[in-house]
């Protein structure tokens, strides 16, 4: 690889780096969302994570479009800093490795914020199934109700 690719990947590096870092930030605000209840702003933050993960695919595909004009389609980032010139090794390893903290780090949030919400979500099924037999229950009572004031009873000894 020679030099010139190999700022490329730095470039490229430094752009993830700051991507997934706004993202990191953009999934902690939404685990605080879900996690305090403020179900009226998920809609919203929904939309977002959309353009997120939108412009996640775009960049990837950007690398390794560049990867395959470069001669690199089948290299990893990782594998690209194996071949680097020595005097860029460590800097690439250092914002891939930071990278890859801040990646992990985003998985983390992201499976927080996935648990937090199917566990609102379950709690919410609660509340609609209580309300659900709550409601049967009076249907049923004002069905029985309605028979006495007719005179009539609800079930009979009589077939």
């Amino acid at each position: 690889m020679n030099t010139e690719y190999a700022i490329e990947v730095r470039k490229t590096l430094t752009e993830y780096v700051k991507f997934y870092s706004e993202f990191l930030a953009f999934e902690q605000n939404k685990l605080e969302a879900v996690e305090q209840n403020k179900l009226e702003l998920l809609d919203g933050l929904v939309k977002q994570e959309e353009v997120f993960l939108l412009k996640s695919r775009g960049m990837e595909q950007n690398r390794i479009k560049s990867q395959e004009e470069h001669g690199f389609a089948d290299k990893r980032l990782r594998d690209l800093i194996e071949i680097a010139p020595d005097d860029m090794k460590e800097e690439l390893l250092a914002k891939f490795t930071e990278l890859n903290a801040i990646v992990v780090q985003l998985q983390r949030t992201n499976e927080r914020c996935n648990i937090a919400i199917k566990a609102r979500l379950q709690a919410i099924e609660r509340a609609m199934d209580k309300i659900k037999a709550e409601n049967n229950q009076k249907t049923y009572d004002d069905a029985a109700n309605s028979q006495k004031k007719n005179g009539k009873a609800f079930f009979s000894d009589k077939v």
